[in-house]
């Protein structure tokens, strides 16, 4: 079993990652295979939508535009996402407040629930807080994001500041936590840049090695790099990866541990790290003196799950 960005998130939750970590080594005690993974940062990212009660949610986005558009079911739902004691996982309770939600992306969804590029005048609110972008418009909060909800088909991406620092070093400490980014592939310029997104799709991993390591020594080079590689390679049951040793792919990263940092804010994702100047996939130098070289040597790598692919 893994844990994918194990955390523990809401105000009230601050400290508990010491609980989490309890019930996980009692289970590996009890012989279970059971390891889990973070992301460094006090922040996570997921849709505007996961503050909405799990019942206005059903049968689609397009049914819950319907819902917000009609005032009484409306009410009903901000009643319930201002709950201090929901029987639901309440996003906005965990954020404490508008201001900690931050507009990530907006996708217009309300046209056969696809992204269809059209701007429906909230773009403009990427990389601002909703209670700042809301004042902006002179709407009360909730309804700016009711708003922005029906006119985008409920595709809008958010990040949540929801974490506490202490609880990630704590994490970041265990020996059967590896370092995961979930991220997306995105790029700095082109179609595939995308919004204000969260900082871990460029910034993940070089800020373990210069925040983490170098700057406040919460864990060893050695261990850091081995939770990047050779932790991760065994959790996901890897045979030929993560390690150096003849035989096996040739996938490393040359890094200086003197200068190695991120360089992507909440504000300014779209920045590549500094101090890694050469990476090599499969025996072929990708990155060099931290310029591409064209070469596109990567391949899929297939879980023990994986049946072949369906046409």
């Amino acid at each position: 079993m893994q844990v994918l960005h194990i955390k523990v998130t809401g105000a009230k939750n601050f400290g508990r990652m010491k609980e989490v970590i309890a019930i996980v080594e009692a289970a590996q005690k009890r012989g279970l295979e059971i390891s889990a993974n973070q992301y460094p940062y006090v922040a996570s990212s997921t849709g505007l939508i996961q503050t909405i009660p799990p019942w206005a949610h059903e049968g689609g986005n397009a049914k819950l535009v319907e819902r917000l558009k009609d005032p009484a079911t409306r009410a009903r739902i901000r009643k319930e996402m201002d709950d201090p004691n929901p029987t639901w996982e309440n996003r906005l309770l965990s954020a404490g407040t508008w201001h900690n939600v931050q507009i990530a992306s907006i996708s217009n969804r309300s046209i056969d629930s696809r992204r269809t590029g059209m701007d429906t005048g909230y773009k403009r609110f990427e990389g601002w807080r909703v209670d700042d972008a809301a004042k902006e418009m002179g709407k009360d909060p909730y309804d700016f994001v009711f708003e922005m909800l029906i006119a985008n088909g409920g595709g809008v991406g958010c990040v949540w500041f929801i974490i506490d620092e202490s609880d990630l070093k704590l994490a970041l400490e265990q020996p059967w936590v590896s370092i995961g980014s979930d991220g997306s592939a995105l790029a700095i310029s082109g179609p595939l840049r995308i919004g204000v997104p969260h900082p871990r799709n460029f910034g993940t991993f070089p800020r373990v090695l210069g925040k983490y390591v170098r700057e406040e020594r919460v864990i060893p080079l050695e261990q850091a790099v081995y939770k990047m590689s050779g932790l991760t390679a065994k959790q996901l049951h890897i045979a030929d990866r993560g390690t150096i040793k003849e035989g096996l792919a040739a996938d490393l990263v040359i890094f200086d541990p003197s200068t190695v940092a991120d360089r992507a804010t909440f504000t300014d994702p779209f920045q590549y790290p500094v101090g890694i100047p050469t990476v090599i996939v499969n025996g072929k130098v990708v990155l060099d003196n931290m310029r591409h070289t064209g070469e596109r040597p990567g391949v899929v790598i297939r879980g023990h799950g994986f049946a072949g692919a369906s046409h």
